[in-house]
């Protein structure tokens, strides 16, 4: 059964597809971390409606709700983790190397900022974890890093706010989220 998305998702396909990419290589680091016991977490999915037929015989769907976050699960200890992903572009220099990466805010909708907050506040883990390029480098950003950002009025979390949070591959995400201790 065919789906189409309304016209009311405004985002275009290439974003889309990015960010499903970025999706999938964290997924693969999650389970990575489940697998070496450092804790679990799992998609938060989004229920769609169907609307309405083309004559063609696809459904038109919309989402019921706007999402929250990407993955919420806990880490070995007990303490839960919330984690939004957000796939990042490198950018290249002349020399051919890669810059470091640069997120925009503008990227981090409010409902998203305010669930992160709120996971923030009671306790949880929250994360922002920006995917750089393919193969994926992790950038694992507290949510106070993000926050004081966003205090500051900054357009965009700079190499700088970043470099210190990069996961490095002998580890697996979720050991890198517990030992930030945010």
């Amino acid at each position: 059964m065919p789906f189409r998305l309304t016209p009311t998702d405004a985002r275009p396909i290439r974003r889309v597809t990015t960010g499903k990419r970025g999706e999938m290589q964290l997924t693969a680091h999650l389970t990575a971390s489940a697998k070496a016991g450092a804790g679990f977490a799992v998609k938060q999915h989004v229920p769609f409606a169907i609307v309405g037929s083309h004559a063609d015989g696809t459904w038109v769907c919309r989402p019921l709700m706007r999402s929250s976050v990407d993955f919420v699960g806990v880490l070995a200890g007990g303490r839960s983790v919330w984690i939004e992903c957000k796939s990042v572009t490198p950018s290249r220099r002349l020399d051919g190397s890669f810059a470091p990466p640069r997120f925009p805010l503008s990227s981090l909708p409010e409902h998203q900022r305010a669930t992160l907050a709120s996971a923030h506040k009671l306790g949880a883990a929250a994360v922002v974890v920006l995917v750089v390029g393919t193969p994926a480098t992790l950038y694992a950003v507290p949510w106070a890093v993000v926050a004081r950002a966003l205090e500051r009025a900054a357009v965009s979390l700079l190499a700088d706010d970043v470099n210190a949070y990069r996961v490095p591959p002998t580890m697996t995400l979720l050991a890198f989220v517990a030992r930030l201790g945010e």
